[in-house]
């Protein structure tokens, strides 16, 4: 009686599944040490909150990439002293950041985004602050 109903029900959960959670694979050492080059994420497409230290899929420079959630709305932001400091404070000690020198104040949907492998990573230092829209999706497993 039931085996009738398994296979639409398996495609309906697997449809479902692959419209809200896409699969991906990374590429590049950008997040590195905390997510390899070649490992396996699962991103939920249509998350709305977005908190300090989460991963997201955005856009820099035409490309799709995985960084890290450093800088939120109104905060001020400075890249100095082999640091990120938020608002004054060092908040990351635990990541080296090179030398570059950077500062931006975070408007009301602006976010700072960092690779965890600082010198090795593409993000908003080089490319400035990203707003929500084109933040295309929380990490949620890797």
């Amino acid at each position: 009686m039931f085996k009738h109903y398994a296979l639409p029900t398996l495609l309906t959960i697997i449809l479902v599944s692959l419209i809200f959670f896409q699969p991906r694979i990374v590429y590049g050492s950008s997040v590195e040490p905390t997510i390899q080059d070649g490992q396996f994420i699962v991103v939920f497409r249509f998350a709305k909150i977005i908190n300090r230290n989460d991963f997201w899929i955005s856009e820099f420079n035409g490309k799709n990439s995985v960084k890290r959630v450093v800088g939120l709305p109104g905060e001020l932001i400075e890249v100095k002293d082999g640091g990120i400091f938020i608002n004054g404070i060092l908040e990351e000690p635990y990541f080296e950041t090179p030398e570059n020198w950077y500062e931006v104040s975070l408007a009301a949907d602006e976010y700072f985004l960092a690779g965890d492998n600082r010198a090795h990573s593409s993000d908003s230092v080089l490319f400035g602050p990203v707003r929500s829209r084109d933040m295309n999706g929380k990490v949620i497993y890797f």
